[in-house]
């Protein structure tokens, strides 16, 4: 099985606001004209995070309220129709189904065998985006779409194949480095619930990085990085990582990855431990090596202290 992890953008809400065609591809279907932006709002009215959480928790709860609405706006918008080109998205989706295709496939979908995780912000249009993006990849298929509150505390032990994800993570959207070292937390840990529990170990791992905000690349590539490093361990089969480019968005783009081996991480981190501002510091200082300096640990005064990417390798070795 591959574990495909989506970055999610807003371009979905851009091509519903705009007109039929950037959603459907050409068409003359007069059917096909309701809009994203009206079933969303109707269906995630909330304003607020934690509101919009539950109401999207519920949604993908089989005989809740929530989703007897949510199946009504999948009547109306039709997400099985959209275009694989409505979205980064699903452009992404559409070039990993087939990546030798000559032409991009006119849909994009899921495949049975493998997990999407769809990585959003933890806000409101975030989540619409994750939803709808969801929602087109299994053909308006409730069933195979799961919300993914907090990985850290998910109990949850089915297996994930043929899944779509939606994981809302914390600080991703955030410009400030305590944000960030929020969302590395949060990444970190996600990282590992996918090992331990929605995929197992000894998968292949493909991260797609078109779509959201760009500042956050960086970070989903320190992840790619953090779990290449678990094949010597049989964590992980393979970890690969590349993105569309705007201006060809049939090629795919392959990142190249640095191998952090497990056994580097932990003997750099091994003195990692919670300071009183939310951070992490070392409470003795690094090895002599000094490997990770700069990257996953920085000396500022006399304390060593963990960088955001440090905070993310630590939790998915945690």
């Amino acid at each position: 099985m591959t574990v495909h992890l989506i970055t999610v953008g807003l371009t979905l809400a851009s091509s519903a606001r705009r007109d039929e065609a950037a959603l459907f591809g050409a068409t003359d279907n007069e059917d096909l004209l309701a809009l994203l932006p009206e079933s969303s709002a109707a269906f995630l009215p909330e304003s607020d995070v934690a509101g919009a959480r539950r109401l999207l928790a519920g949604g993908l709860t089989s005989g809740t309220p929530e989703a007897a609405a949510l199946r009504e706006a999948v009547v109306t918008v039709c997400p099985d129709r959209w275009s694989s080109r409505a979205s980064a998205e699903l452009t992404t989706a559409a070039r990993a189904s087939d990546p030798d295709a000559v032409e991009l496939p006119a849909v994009a979908r899921a495949h049975p065998d493998d997990l999407v995780v769809l990585v959003t912000s933890d806000t409101v249009p975030g989540m619409h985006a994750g939803l709808w993006n969801a929602l087109a990849l299994t053909g308006g298929e409730l069933d195979r779409v799961r919300y993914l509150d907090r990985p850290d505390t998910d109990s949850t032990k089915e297996p994930g194949r043929g899944t779509v994800v939606i994981a809302p993570i914390p600080g991703l959207d955030t410009a400030g480095p305590q944000g960030f070292a929020e969302a590395m937390r949060h990444l970190g840990r996600m990282g590992r619930f996918l090992i331990e529990t929605l995929a197992g170990p000894g998968e292949h791992y493909a991260f797609h990085l078109s779509g959201g905000y760009k500042a956050t690349l960086p970070y989903l590539v320190g992840l790619a990085e953090g779990m290449l490093g678990l094949r010597e361990r049989g964590e992980v089969a393979s970890v690969r990582a590349g993105l569309q480019h705007e201006a060809a968005p049939d090629r795919l783009i392959p990142l190249p990855l640095r191998d952090l081996p497990e056994r580097v991480l932990r003997h750099e981190l091994k003195h990692a431990v919670p300071d009183d501002r939310g951070g992490f510091i070392l409470a003795e200082a690094p090895a002599a090596e000094r490997l990770l300096e700069g990257y996953a640990y920085e000396l500022h005064g006399k304390q060593w202290r963990l960088t955001p990417f440090g905070e993310g390798l630590l939790a998915l070795i945690s």
